[in-house]
């Protein structure tokens, strides 16, 4: 009898390490872009949106954003409050602190092109499905002061959320606006979601981690965790234009009834989403 359960238990031993080879041998390799995302909160594809896409956009940006025409504009004074541009003076819309073009996603197919230049990336990363929403198209201007997103902050999303930025315009430096990223902040952070998150002094970003600034040419995608520690730069030189919009792991597309009606003219129930 105990050579036939010492035999049972050899075979169990064997079946299981062959199972725990199979297992292996179907396993890809990490992905070095995944682990970069994982690790740094922060991975730059250099023309990952086509030039011809990146030109179609712009060109299209270019009539948007005409101050003279404002109905399709949201602008914001100050990087927090959102007032329709049609409601205000020209001059007012001038010293905007960001413009938005109302209702983007109704106007390109923009998830479309996105879930094919993305998918392998996000895959790898969340090692599952995911889903796109909201996105917007900023226009950015050098400002007087160091305030909203050009302060250092926490977005503080849910966790397992990635944004995801375009840009249409050149940052090759600091002038130019950049995104700038405090490597591997986002590590070890829990969200407490029902409340803007936190701003930090320059000094204390400075002293605690090493700042990433993402540069690119038009078409230049940025996927960052934005529960890291991030501020986009007064573009100092000139505006920029950027696309912007934010992704989640997900296993089956969202209902219609989760979409919720934002304060850029948007209503609830149209907002189209992509799912892959």
């Amino acid at each position: 009898m105990s050579d036939l359960i010492g035999g049972a238990v050899e075979a169990g031993y064997v079946a299981r390490a062959r199972l725990a080879r199979l297992l292996q041998a179907s396993t890809p390799p990490p992905d070095p872009r995944a682990e970069r995302l994982a690790q740094d909160g922060l991975l730059v594809l250099p023309g990952l949106l086509p030039a011809a896409e990146v030109e179609r956009i712009r060109a299209a940006n270019a009539a948007w954003f005409d101050l003279d025409h404002r109905d399709e504009l949201v602008f914001s004074p100050d990087g927090k409050l959102l007032r329709e541009a049609a409601a205000a003076t020209r001059a007012e819309v001038e010293r905007y602190y960001f413009l938005h073009v109302k209702n983007y996603q109704r106007k390109f197919d923009l998830y479309r092109v996105f879930s094919e230049l993305l998918d392998p990336n996000l895959r790898a990363y969340y090692g599952s499905r995911w889903a796109a929403r909201d996105i917007y198209c900023y226009r950015n201007q050098p400002v007087p002061a160091v305030q909203g997103s050009y302060a250092w902050h926490r977005d503080n999303y849910p966790t397992g959320s990635l944004k995801v930025m375009t840009y249409l315009t050149p940052v090759r430096g600091v002038e130019d606006g950049p995104l700038t990223v405090a490597r591997g902040s986002h590590r070890g952070f829990a969200p407490s979601l029902g409340k803007i998150g936190d701003r930090f002094d320059d000094a204390w970003v400075k002293e605690r981690f090493e700042l990433v600034h993402a540069l690119g040419e038009p078409g230049t995608v940025i996927v960052f965790n934005n529960n890291a520690v991030h501020r986009a730069w007064d573009p100092s030189r000139g505006c920029r234009e950027a696309l912007n919009f934010t992704v989640f792991p997900a296993v089956l597309p969202p209902e219609p009834s989760d979409v919720k009606g934002r304060d850029l003219g948007e209503e609830a129930g149209w907002l189209k989403r992509y799912t892959r």
